[in-house]
Protein backbone atom coordinates (compact mmCIF):
# COMPACT_ATOMS: atom_id res chain seq x y z
CA UNK A 1 0.00 0.00 0.00
CA UNK A 2 1.04 3.36 -0.81
CA UNK A 3 1.71 6.10 2.10
CA UNK A 4 -0.60 8.99 2.54
CA UNK A 5 0.44 12.44 2.57
CA UNK A 6 -0.09 14.66 5.78
CA UNK A 7 1.29 18.30 6.82
CA UNK A 8 3.23 19.31 9.83
CA UNK A 9 1.88 21.90 10.80
CA UNK A 10 5.06 23.69 12.14
CA UNK A 11 4.95 24.57 8.35
CA UNK A 12 2.54 26.98 8.85
CA UNK A 13 3.16 27.92 12.30
CA UNK A 14 2.34 31.93 12.19
CA UNK A 15 -1.04 31.28 10.66
CA UNK A 16 -2.42 28.96 13.28
CA UNK A 17 -1.01 30.78 16.02
CA UNK A 18 -3.17 33.83 14.43
CA UNK A 19 -5.87 31.69 13.72
CA UNK A 20 -5.96 28.38 14.10
CA UNK A 21 -9.29 27.33 12.47
CA UNK A 22 -9.04 29.49 9.61
CA UNK A 23 -5.50 28.21 8.82
CA UNK A 24 -6.88 24.39 8.43
CA UNK A 25 -10.04 25.67 6.57
CA UNK A 26 -7.68 27.52 3.84
CA UNK A 27 -5.55 24.16 3.97
CA UNK A 28 -8.25 22.27 3.03
CA UNK A 29 -9.57 24.25 0.37
CA UNK A 30 -6.12 23.84 -0.80
CA UNK A 31 -6.56 20.37 -1.19
CA UNK A 32 -4.81 19.37 1.86
CA UNK A 33 -6.70 16.11 3.57
CA UNK A 34 -4.48 15.36 6.13
CA UNK A 35 -2.74 17.46 9.12
CA UNK A 36 -0.01 16.37 11.89
CA UNK A 37 -0.40 19.40 14.54
CA UNK A 38 2.28 19.96 17.22
CA UNK A 39 0.14 22.61 19.20
CA UNK A 40 -3.61 23.24 19.53
CA UNK A 41 -2.93 27.28 20.67
CA UNK A 42 -5.50 26.83 23.41
CA UNK A 43 -7.74 25.09 21.74
CA UNK A 44 -9.93 22.12 23.20
CA UNK A 45 -8.79 18.61 21.52
CA UNK A 46 -12.55 17.85 20.67
CA UNK A 47 -13.04 21.79 19.22
CA UNK A 48 -10.03 20.58 16.71
CA UNK A 49 -11.68 17.22 15.85
CA UNK A 50 -14.66 18.80 15.15
CA UNK A 51 -13.71 21.57 13.07
CA UNK A 52 -11.30 18.74 11.26
CA UNK A 53 -13.99 16.29 10.92
CA UNK A 54 -16.20 18.67 8.81
CA UNK A 55 -13.35 20.45 6.83
CA UNK A 56 -12.37 16.22 6.06
CA UNK A 57 -8.80 16.61 7.47
CA UNK A 58 -7.79 13.55 9.08
CA UNK A 59 -5.10 13.68 12.37
CA UNK A 60 -2.86 10.27 11.99
CA UNK A 61 -0.44 12.14 14.55
CA UNK A 62 0.30 14.90 17.25
CA UNK A 63 3.92 16.09 18.94
CA UNK A 64 4.02 16.27 22.15
CA UNK A 65 7.52 17.20 23.68
CA UNK A 66 9.17 14.63 25.75
CA UNK A 67 8.81 16.93 29.26
CA UNK A 68 5.19 17.11 28.92
CA UNK A 69 5.30 13.14 28.34
CA UNK A 70 6.99 12.92 31.39
CA UNK A 71 4.94 15.04 33.21
CA UNK A 72 1.64 14.47 31.73
CA UNK A 73 1.16 11.29 30.27
CA UNK A 74 -2.14 11.10 30.98
CA UNK A 75 -3.19 14.70 29.60
CA UNK A 76 -1.50 14.23 26.57
CA UNK A 77 -3.55 10.91 25.60
CA UNK A 78 -6.77 12.15 26.81
CA UNK A 79 -5.60 14.90 23.48
CA UNK A 80 -4.33 12.40 21.35
CA UNK A 81 -7.38 9.99 21.56
CA UNK A 82 -10.17 12.92 21.14
CA UNK A 83 -7.49 13.86 18.18
CA UNK A 84 -8.89 10.87 16.86
CA UNK A 85 -4.64 10.26 16.15
CA UNK A 86 -3.27 6.74 16.06
CA UNK A 87 0.10 8.11 17.05
CA UNK A 88 2.08 10.13 19.49
CA UNK A 89 4.50 11.59 18.90
CA UNK A 90 8.04 12.54 20.81
CA UNK A 91 9.03 15.82 19.04
CA UNK A 92 12.48 14.83 19.67
CA UNK A 93 14.83 14.66 23.22
CA UNK A 94 17.27 17.55 24.67
CA UNK A 95 20.82 17.15 22.63
CA UNK A 96 22.35 14.83 24.94
CA UNK A 97 26.08 14.36 25.31
CA UNK A 98 27.19 10.80 26.79
CA UNK A 99 25.60 7.08 25.83
CA UNK A 100 24.55 6.36 29.37
CA UNK A 101 21.66 10.10 29.01
CA UNK A 102 20.59 8.49 25.63
CA UNK A 103 20.25 5.06 27.33
CA UNK A 104 18.17 7.16 30.34
CA UNK A 105 15.87 8.49 27.40
CA UNK A 106 15.67 5.01 26.26
CA UNK A 107 14.27 3.24 29.36
CA UNK A 108 11.98 6.66 30.07
CA UNK A 109 10.45 6.33 26.12
CA UNK A 110 10.14 2.41 26.54
CA UNK A 111 7.98 2.87 29.84
CA UNK A 112 6.02 6.22 27.82
CA UNK A 113 5.29 3.78 25.36
CA UNK A 114 3.95 0.64 27.25
CA UNK A 115 1.53 2.95 28.71
CA UNK A 116 0.74 4.41 25.57
CA UNK A 117 -0.17 0.72 24.06
CA UNK A 118 -2.56 -0.09 27.22
CA UNK A 119 -4.46 2.98 25.99
CA UNK A 120 -4.66 1.70 21.69
CA UNK A 121 -1.86 4.43 20.79
CA UNK A 122 1.60 4.31 19.69
CA UNK A 123 4.27 6.46 20.45
CA UNK A 124 6.54 7.09 17.80
CA UNK A 125 10.51 8.91 18.14
CA UNK A 126 11.00 11.75 15.92
CA UNK A 127 14.96 12.87 15.23
CA UNK A 128 16.14 15.81 15.40
CA UNK A 129 20.43 16.41 14.95
CA UNK A 130 20.29 13.08 16.72
CA UNK A 131 23.68 12.00 14.46
CA UNK A 132 26.43 13.66 15.79
CA UNK A 133 29.25 11.54 16.67
CA UNK A 134 29.78 9.99 20.55
CA UNK A 135 32.88 7.75 19.83
CA UNK A 136 31.68 5.05 17.65
CA UNK A 137 27.65 5.74 18.40
CA UNK A 138 25.39 8.57 17.99
CA UNK A 139 22.23 9.26 19.89
CA UNK A 140 19.90 8.05 17.47
CA UNK A 141 21.66 4.32 17.20
CA UNK A 142 21.63 4.44 21.17
CA UNK A 143 17.55 4.78 20.62
CA UNK A 144 17.48 1.98 17.87
CA UNK A 145 19.15 -0.61 19.46
CA UNK A 146 17.87 0.35 22.98
CA UNK A 147 14.10 1.04 22.15
CA UNK A 148 11.41 -1.63 21.93
CA UNK A 149 9.92 -2.10 18.50
CA UNK A 150 6.54 -3.06 20.06
CA UNK A 151 6.63 0.53 22.31
CA UNK A 152 8.25 2.61 20.62
CA UNK A 153 8.29 3.04 16.81
CA UNK A 154 10.00 6.06 14.32
CA UNK A 155 8.82 9.23 12.49
CA UNK A 156 12.29 9.96 10.12
CA UNK A 157 13.21 13.11 9.26
CA UNK A 158 14.94 12.95 6.59
CA UNK A 159 16.70 16.64 6.47
CA UNK A 160 17.31 16.68 10.36
CA UNK A 161 19.12 12.90 9.52
CA UNK A 162 21.57 14.18 6.82
CA UNK A 163 21.91 17.65 8.12
CA UNK A 164 24.38 15.48 11.21
CA UNK A 165 25.66 13.15 9.55
CA UNK A 166 23.11 9.97 8.94
CA UNK A 167 21.87 8.40 5.79
CA UNK A 168 18.43 8.85 5.18
CA UNK A 169 18.01 5.93 2.59
CA UNK A 170 20.35 3.70 4.74
CA UNK A 171 17.97 4.55 8.03
CA UNK A 172 14.70 4.05 5.70
CA UNK A 173 16.16 0.54 5.31
CA UNK A 174 17.30 -0.15 8.63
CA UNK A 175 14.01 0.65 10.03
CA UNK A 176 11.84 -1.56 7.67
CA UNK A 177 8.91 -2.45 10.08
CA UNK A 178 9.27 0.26 13.07
CA UNK A 179 8.86 3.63 10.79
CA UNK A 180 4.92 4.09 10.42
CA UNK A 181 5.96 8.24 9.61
CA UNK A 182 8.94 10.04 7.92
CA UNK A 183 9.34 13.60 7.68
CA UNK A 184 9.69 15.16 4.42
CA UNK A 185 11.99 18.27 4.00
CA UNK A 186 15.00 19.15 1.39
CA UNK A 187 17.07 21.89 0.93
CA UNK A 188 21.16 22.01 1.33
CA UNK A 189 21.94 19.51 4.30
CA UNK A 190 25.29 19.42 4.06
CA UNK A 191 25.87 23.81 4.01
CA UNK A 192 27.03 25.33 6.91
CA UNK A 193 24.49 26.15 8.45
CA UNK A 194 22.23 23.13 6.84
CA UNK A 195 19.74 25.17 5.27
CA UNK A 196 16.30 24.52 4.09
CA UNK A 197 14.54 24.58 0.56
CA UNK A 198 11.49 26.20 0.12
CA UNK A 199 9.64 23.39 -1.58
CA UNK A 200 10.45 19.95 -1.76
CA UNK A 201 11.36 19.61 -5.60
CA UNK A 202 14.10 22.23 -4.68
CA UNK A 203 17.03 20.77 -2.53
CA UNK A 204 19.88 18.09 -2.80
CA UNK A 205 18.13 15.10 -1.35
CA UNK A 206 16.36 12.75 -4.35
CA UNK A 207 13.03 12.61 -2.79
CA UNK A 208 11.96 9.54 -5.39
CA UNK A 209 14.71 7.59 -3.80
CA UNK A 210 13.47 8.47 -0.36
CA UNK A 211 9.36 8.06 -1.09
CA UNK A 212 10.76 4.64 -3.07
CA UNK A 213 12.50 3.41 0.09
CA UNK A 214 9.87 4.63 2.17
CA UNK A 215 7.29 2.34 0.81
CA UNK A 216 9.64 -1.05 0.87
CA UNK A 217 9.79 0.24 4.80
CA UNK A 218 5.96 -0.26 5.15
CA UNK A 219 6.05 3.71 5.94
CA UNK A 220 2.21 4.80 6.45
CA UNK A 221 2.51 8.25 6.51
CA UNK A 222 4.64 10.76 4.32
CA UNK A 223 4.66 14.12 6.28
CA UNK A 224 5.47 17.67 4.71
CA UNK A 225 7.23 19.88 7.08
CA UNK A 226 8.61 23.12 6.27
CA UNK A 227 10.96 24.53 9.08
CA UNK A 228 12.33 27.52 6.89
CA UNK A 229 10.66 30.64 7.93
CA UNK A 230 8.09 31.10 4.65
CA UNK A 231 6.74 34.17 2.81
CA UNK A 232 3.69 32.53 1.88
CA UNK A 233 3.57 28.59 4.19
CA UNK A 234 0.47 27.46 2.62
CA UNK A 235 1.39 28.51 -1.05
CA UNK A 236 4.94 26.55 -0.49
CA UNK A 237 3.20 23.46 1.66
CA UNK A 238 0.40 23.23 -1.21
CA UNK A 239 2.67 23.12 -3.94
CA UNK A 240 5.01 20.50 -1.84
CA UNK A 241 1.66 18.03 -1.40
CA UNK A 242 1.20 18.46 -5.04
CA UNK A 243 4.27 17.62 -6.33
CA UNK A 244 3.97 14.57 -4.37
CA UNK A 245 1.12 13.67 -5.62
CA UNK A 246 1.41 14.15 -9.22
CA UNK A 247 4.64 14.06 -9.76
CA UNK A 248 6.33 11.38 -7.47
CA UNK A 249 2.22 9.57 -7.01
CA UNK A 250 1.44 9.16 -3.77
CA UNK A 251 -1.94 9.46 -2.52
CA UNK A 252 -3.51 11.71 -0.19
CA UNK A 253 -5.27 10.44 2.78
Amino acid sequence: MRPSLALQLWTVRAQTEHDYIGTLRTLAQSGCTAIEPFTLHGLSAKQVRLFADDLGLCVPAMHFGYTRLRNDLAGVIAEALALGCAYIVCAGVPAYQTVNEWLDAADELNNIGQHCIACGLQLVYHNEYDFVPMGETCGFEVLVNTLSPSLVQFELDVFCTAASGGNPLAWLKRLDGRLPLVHLENGEPGSDPPTPSTWLGDGDLSLSAIVHAAKKSGVQWLIVEHDKALPDPIVCATRSLNYLAQTIGLQRN
